[in-house]
């Protein structure tokens, strides 16, 4: 996903991104 860290899942950004 574009945005890790700014993202309100950032678990979910870092698991798929």
């Amino acid at each position: 996903c574009a945005g890790i860290g700014f993202t309100p899942h950032v678990i979910t950004v870092k698991a798929g991104e």
